[in-house]
């Protein structure tokens, strides 16, 4: 009975780590899912709307160039695709309770791009 309530905790604990541990990173380049990631989709014939959301261990500057990579891969190549029109922000978050408060950024970049032939 020990080594079944010791096998649990140990579970739980190793759960708990990866649950946490799993939220504290950044973004990762990834379609998007809970922790962001990015979303396109194509409004004419050859012109897409590209858009990828970091979460608040996600630098600016990181969610710029995986929009850039996002547009590079729909359109085949780096050098393919030309900017119709791109932005960037960054939106600040209160979080905590009325003891611990703090503030989180968490940045996007979005726009449109055309496809070169």
């Amino acid at each position: 009975m020990l080594r079944i309530f010791k096998l649990k905790n140990i579970i739980q604990a190793l759960l708990f780590l990866f649950i946490v541990g799993g939220c504290a990173t950044s973004t990762p380049y990834q379609k998007t899912g809970f922790r962001g990631g990015y979303t396109d989709f194509e409004t004419q014939p050859g012109i897409y709307y590209v858009s990828f959301r970091g979460n608040a261990y996600t630098s600016k500057e990181t969610v710029i160039r995986y929009w850039h990579q996002r547009a590079a891969e729909i359109c085949e190549g780096s050098d393919k695709y030309e900017i119709v029109s791109q932005g960037a922000s960054s939106t600040q978050y209160v979080v905590g309770n009325a003891s611990n408060i703090d503030t989180v950024h968490k940045s996007r970049a979005e726009g449109y791009i055309k496809c070169k032939k």
